[in-house]
């Protein structure tokens, strides 16, 4: 399971040290807000790319699988990440 609560940007699969290269093997569920719940395995046609520490995939490329194929999203509330955190 991963998840993003701002609905953009990358998430990490896999942390890495140094300059190994790994490759995802396990199917993930993601939970991603705006969108709900996402599945996604290694045979799906989703890019992924190195940093220099994570293989890491963008949440715009699941969001692209499941408008292509919306069986592998179930569509439940997940609210943003506030921007601001209030102490009050």
């Amino acid at each position: 399971m991963k998840s993003n609560f701002t609905g953009t940007g990358d998430i990490r699969l896999i942390n890495v040290l140094g300059d190994e290269k790994v490759t995802r093997e396990e199917p993930t569920l993601f939970f991603i807000s705006d969108m709900g719940i996402c599945y996604a395995d290694p045979q799906m046609d989703i890019d992924t790319r190195h940093t220099h520490d994570a293989l890491v995939v963008n949440v715009k490329q699941i969001k692209e699988m499941t408008q292509n194929s919306d069986e592998w999203l179930i569509p439940v509330i997940i609210p943003r990440k506030p921007k601001k955190f209030n102490k009050n």
